[in-house]
């Protein structure tokens, strides 16, 4: 950090110009501010410490904003030196499931095998994740709800670890008493395959659409956030908007997942081409649609040099094994295990660590030469991985998020013209 005056610049921030826009980025927590040309030559000034009240009042209000959203502080210690920022994680509270879907990326050899790991382990668990910072979790399995002691894990998690944000994803199909999740999980994530009764079935097991309609009904009646979660491939991609639909008629919220997979002969079918991808972009953009995979979709520009694998996302599959995310469960980039040691850097796997570390714009293949790479991060790690076994190699979905970030600008661009 170098001081400037009496204020402090973070050295991970930098001054973009897209589509003739200026964007000032702080990649420390994904904040963007869009500036005018008095706003870029006041930026400027600030870096180079040229700045004067005069210059700070004509400018009072994006002053106001670059400390507001981190770009300057007046106290050095304010700056975040934590060794991990990790603020999100998935956690597999079991490997069980009750259906046997195409492509699930938390499938192995002992699914249905493995006993789970005691209430007290995870009670361990969460107590170390939020020690470290961890804000927020996914609950995930397997099917979580499968576990006959989830409420008493999920109490614990909310009440005694004080986990901020929880929420659980379940495929639907369970018997089970939300009501008594209410106060302790803030959002259930219900996966969906099908749009409609008569629609046809394409990843998930048949016949249990109406199964699933009846539990999204119930968990939103009881007042819990609810969200239909549809998977997009080959099969289904030109649908968007009738699951979009579909959530209108239910009165809940929808965030679309992509089929990440290997590029494999087994999922052929599934794997989207560049003319779905560019159709999926468009449909993203008018539908203003939240997408797993673009973190930005429905939220707006972010400031972003990778996916944030290892570093401010982790997950925790079924034995207490850490991994840089969820689809990402492999040997050879283990992490850790958090029943074993706390959520530290020093207890981590290096190498992987250092991969993670190593896995941005900066230096992934095709990136560097794309002038949406730090509003993108790089599309997604983990589906580079699965098909190349290389998280530098450049996400095979490229085309989605190019085109996405493409009519997402032209979009911004048009709107300030149509203001002046």
């Amino acid at each position: 950090m170098q001081k400037k005056k009496n204020y402090y610049l973070s050295e991970n921030i930098k001054l973009l110009k897209i589509h003739s826009i200026w964007i000032l980025s702080n990649f420390d927590n994904q904040s963007v501010i869009g500036l005018d040309e008095q706003g870029v030559t006041f930026w400027k000034q600030l870096e180079n410490g040229n700045v004067n009240k005069k210059d700070i009042d004509n400018n009072e209000e994006l002053y106001n904003a670059l400390f507001e959203l981190g770009f300057l502080t007046q106290n050095k210690s304010n700056i975040n030196k934590r060794e991990l920022r990790i603020t999100s994680a998935y956690v597999h509270l079991l490997n069980r499931c009750n259906l046997n879907c195409v492509g699930c990326y938390s499938m192995n050899d002992e699914r249905n095998i493995e006993s789970d790991a005691s209430a007290d382990k995870w009670k361990l668990a969460f107590e170390r994740l939020a020690l470290a910072g961890v804000k927020s979790v996914v609950i995930s399995g397997g099917e979580p709800l499968l576990r006959k002691d989830i409420i008493e894990i999920l109490q614990y998690a909310k009440t005694v670890a004080k986990i901020e944000n929880l929420s659980l994803i379940t495929n639907g199909t369970v018997d089970f008493p939300f009501e008594k999740l209410k106060g302790y999980v803030d959002a259930i994530a219900v996966s969906v395959d099908g749009y409609s009764k008569m629609s046809p079935t394409f990843i998930r097991d048949e016949g249990i659409f109406e199964k699933i309609i009846k539990t999204v009904s119930l968990i939103r009646d009881i007042g819990i956030e609810v969200c239909i979660v549809p998977t997009l491939h080959k099969k289904n991609y030109n649908t968007m908007k009738l699951y979009d639909k579909l959530a209108e008629e239910l009165q809940v919220a929808i965030s679309f997942s992509i089929f990440s997979v290997p590029n494999n002969e087994v999922f052929r079918e599934y794997i989207l081409d560049d003319v779905a991808l560019c159709k999926m972009a468009q449909d993203i953009v008018t539908l203003n649609a939240e997408v797993e995979d673009i973190t930005t979709a429905g939220e707006g520009i972010c400031a972003m040099k990778s996916c944030g694998l290892g570093q401010d996302m982790i997950s925790i599959d079924s034995k207490g094994n850490i991994y840089p995310c969820h689809i990402l469960h492999d040997e050879n980039l283990l992490l850790g295990n958090i029943f074993d040691n706390p959520l530290k850097a020093e207890n981590f796997n290096q190498t992987v660590l250092n991969m993670c570390r190593q896995a941005n714009v900066d230096n992934i293949k095709g990136c560097k030469i794309c002038e949406y790479k730090y509003i993108c991060g790089g599309g997604c790690r983990g589906r580079a991985y699965l098909q190349k076994k290389n998280l530098l190699e450049k996400d095979s979905y490229c085309k989605l998020f190019y085109k996405f970030h493409e009519f997402e600008m032209q979009t911004i661009q048009q709107g300030l013209i149509n203001e002046k």
